[in-house]
């Protein structure tokens, strides 16, 4: 599909583009994308991606896939510097709103909102505040002793071959807009400098994903299947984490999690974790 504009020809992206795509990425821009593991190179396969050029040369990218027809986080938008923004943008993402139009029903589009630049457009856009994503560290002063009470569960490695089911939990222990593709959470697996499973009759039950940082370690997931939360499983997971964190000598574990989610703000809370101070708004539209 390719739209014209005042200002720039917009169209899907093809295979073809890439390396000239690669080339845009390493050239001045402006780049707002998705905290997650994934590069701007690797989002160029995602669906759907939008470029915006002018006399074949490409100026701008916007890259929002849509999760189960109904929720879709904005991944990517990239634009020259000597480009204005707004204009980029206003074609890039009406081309987006058309596209949902065209072939979904109504969907609830988010972002991370951590560029003033880009909270600017946002806002013009028409987006709203939801929450916010906040920053808690555990330093390993504090930490209260987690047994569990039966041998029932066992605290195991993950590994690959576990991975299926593991992405099987997750979906079943988040909400629609928290959920992760499987890429996703593979390269979340990949990333890790250790990664735990808590099972219970063979039944994977709670699991942990943590990456390291410099000198430090980050909880990039962790997740409990809905009939065994309130159990003890989660801090049996962090209890061990930040053990592993000691031993090791990391500076500190660091984790995010949503500011409305009071449930995950008071077990991080009782497991010696204390809010940095940092936090990064989210900001919804439904179009």
């Amino acid at each position: 599909m390719t739209r014209e504009t005042q200002q720039y020809t917009i169209r899907h992206i093809q295979p073809d583009d890439f390396p000239t795509m690669r080339a845009f990425f390493n050239s001045p821009i402006h780049l707002h994308q998705h905290l997650d593991w994934h590069t701007p190179n690797e989002r160029l396969h995602f669906t759907p991606f939008w470029i915006a050029e002018r006399n074949h040369s490409i100026l701008g990218a916007f890259c929002s896939p849509i999760i189960k027809h109904q929720i879709s986080w904005i991944q990517l938008f990239a634009i020259k510097k000597m480009i204005s923004q707004p204009k980029a943008w206003q074609s890039l993402y009406n081309a987006f709103v058309e596209y949902c139009h065209e072939n979904e029903k109504s969907i609830q589009v988010f972002s991370l909102a951590y560029y003033p630049w880009y909270v600017k457009l946002l806002e013009n856009a028409g987006f709203q505040p939801a929450y916010s994503i906040v920053t808690l560290e555990n330093e390993g002063i504090y930490l209260p002793d987690f047994r569990f009470t039966t041998n029932d569960y066992a605290l195991v490695p993950m590994t690959l071959e576990n991975f299926p089911l593991v992405h099987q939990l997750d979906i079943l222990a988040f909400d629609l807009p928290w959920q992760m593709t499987d890429a996703a959470l593979l390269k979340a697996f990949r990333s890790s400098i250790y990664a735990t499973m808590v099972t219970h009759d063979d039944q994977i039950i709670g699991y942990q994903i943590t990456t390291e940082g410099d000198n430090t370690l980050h909880l990039a997931r962790i997740a409990v299947h809905p009939q065994f939360q309130n159990q003890g499983i989660a801090g049996y997971l962090i209890h061990d984490l930040v053990l592993f964190m000691k031993r090791f000598h990391f500076k500190c574990l660091s984790v995010n999690t949503q500011s409305n989610n009071h449930a995950s703000l008071a077990l991080y809370r009782k497991m010696g974790f204390f809010k940095t101070g940092s936090s990064i708004p989210v900001m919804v539209q439904s179009v």
